[in-house]
């Protein structure tokens, strides 16, 4: 392959699957370091990974749906565009193989794909996802991402703390996620939030748009008035986590964010395979049963840091 100069990484999925692509992210600016390497994913993802990269770009881009289509009219614009990079790295679903035909057919030389999982694949996803820059000679490892905070961001979770007279023992608690399937019973998150304010905890109860209802259910549920952290910027919900003493929640992706921060993570996993789909980060947590019904508040309580 030639000098490598620019680099473009197309990231699609959940906030899940973005985070753990972040040790990719690292390798690829390890190994190039004095590279220009552009990041183009949903736009709400992007400053997670400014550590890495030199310039984000969104994937709602105007003309990009038709880069998956065999022989599509494809955008002049975005044809200049992707042909002004000298590697472009797919980690978006291209089983047919027509986004990596439309990127040669824009004069793209160099382009690697992310093959579909194998099913005998016994390793975790992030090194999955590390391996496809094998082509490169770069080596795998097991790094755990950080994430790089703005002062601002610093200074908005130092104020949250201040406003709601949060101090050391604070709980941060989702009981949502993507999917109901994947979610822990609210009622048991909420005798474990109750439980834990007995010991002196205060907990911060975060809800996005698709958790209404479950939030509604917890706060119904509650013997106290947890803190709401409702609808955040990631990086500011980050910063927040950056100084909680534990987090608890579902296979999701806001609890890979926890993770990633470095807090106690704990991490409730029914179906999911935590060997592969599991958080990264230092103090992470998975608890994990054949059936979300079989894992009990002491089961969780017992992974409490104090």
């Amino acid at each position: 392959m030639e000098r490598v100069n620019r680099i473009l990484i197309i990231r699609g999925g959940a906030l899940g699957d973005f985070l753990l692509t972040l040790p990719t992210l690292n390798v690829l600016r390890s190994s190039f370091p004095n590279a220009y390497i552009e990041l183009m994913s949903h736009s709400s993802f992007l400053p997670l990974a400014r550590r890495y990269i030199n310039r984000g770009e969104s994937i709602d881009k105007d003309g990009l749906w038709n880069f998956y289509i065999g022989d599509g009219e494809l955008s002049t614009q975005l044809k200049n565009y992707f042909r002004n990079f000298d590697l472009i790295i797919l980690f978006v679903s291209d089983e047919e193989g027509y986004f990596r035909e439309n990127l040669t057919r824009s004069g793209v030389k160099n382009i690697i794909h992310h093959q579909p999982v194998p099913i005998d694949n016994n390793g975790h996803f992030s090194r999955y996802l590390m391996d496809s820059l094998l082509p490169l000679n770069l080596p795998a490892n097991g790094y755990i991402p950080e994430l790089s905070f703005m002062d601002e961001e610093i200074q908005f979770a130092e104020e949250f703390f201040k406003f709601n007279n949060l101090s050391k023992k604070v709980l941060a608690i989702h009981p949502g996620s993507g999917s109901e399937k994947k979610n822990w019973k609210v009622e048991r998150f909420a005798k474990v939030a109750d439980m834990l304010s007995k010991r002196g905890f205060k907990t911060i109860l975060i809800s996005g748009p698709a958790d209404e209802k479950t939030k509604e259910r917890f706060l119904d549920l509650s013997d106290f008035t947890p803190v709401l952290a409702e609808n955040l910027l990631f990086m500011k919900l980050a910063a927040i986590f950056n100084k909680c003493s534990c987090y608890i929640g579902n296979d999701s992706g806001i609890t890979h964010l926890s993770a990633i921060t470095g807090i106690t993570t704990i991490a409730i996993y029914g179906a999911t395979d935590p060997v592969f789909w599991g958080p990264i980060g230092r103090n992470a947590i998975v608890i994990k049963k054949e059936s979300l019904e079989d894992i009990g508040v002491e089961d969780v309580l017992a992974y409490i840091p104090f």
